[in-house]
């Protein structure tokens, strides 16, 4: 059906890149076998859709691992210029910290914001690190701190707001938003542990 489907609007698929994928608590993979152009779908664990990687059973834990492995070369290069004698200045240093690497960690967060504070919490590591590299402050200073002295607020409850803007933006398109069937049954229980002060701006 998918074939035919393609077939009629023109539509080319590389089925050397096709993937398919159960999601499902069970560890036991479909004995199902599919096929697009005659072709063999090979069925994986995790599939990257848009940027975000997908498990099985709809954790979050391979995408963590990803954005820390790609972190961590951006970090690398970000230590080089940051040298206290010669590197960039402080304002330059957090500009690149917010466009190469807050950016890539915060990317698709409405849909991993369940993930576990463990989780967060290691992307949140990640972006402390930066913003120390960015200030020049050591390792043993405060968080509340190095926040002040960058002019940022913490990952975690960026990425709170950017998620809640998200669900609150496509509840208020109402019918025109896809999500809105979705998301309004949820109202009913959404209640928000912390209020978000209006003053901060992201």
């Amino acid at each position: 059906m998918i074939s035919e489907w393609c077939d009629t609007w023109k539509l080319n698929i590389q089925t050397e890149k096709c993937e398919a994928i159960n999601f499902s608590n069970f560890k036991q993979t479909p004995s199902s076998h599919l096929k697009l152009y005659d072709q063999n779908i090979p069925w994986t664990s995790n599939i990257k859709i848009l940027g975000i990687i997908f498990s099985a059973n709809l954790s979050f834990k391979q995408h963590f691992l990803h954005l820390k492995k790609a972190t961590i070369k951006r970090l690398n290069a970000l230590k080089a210029i940051a040298a206290n004698s010669w590197g960039a200045r402080t304002t330059h240093l957090l500009q690149i910290v917010n466009e190469t690497i807050r950016s890539k960690l915060e990317y698709g967060c409405h849909v991993f914001i369940t993930s576990s504070k463990s989780e967060i919490l290691t992307i949140e590591i990640l972006y402390r690190t930066a913003l120390r590299f960015a200030t020049g402050l050591l390792k043993w200073t405060p968080i509340p701190i190095l926040l002040k002295e960058a002019g940022q607020i913490s990952l975690s409850l960026r990425i709170r707001m950017l998620a809640e803007r998200f669900f609150l933006k496509n509840l208020s398109l109402g019918e025109i938003s896809p999500l809105f069937h979705y998301l309004r049954p949820l109202t009913r229980r959404l209640r928000l542990r912390k209020p978000v002060p209006l003053s901060i701006r992201l």
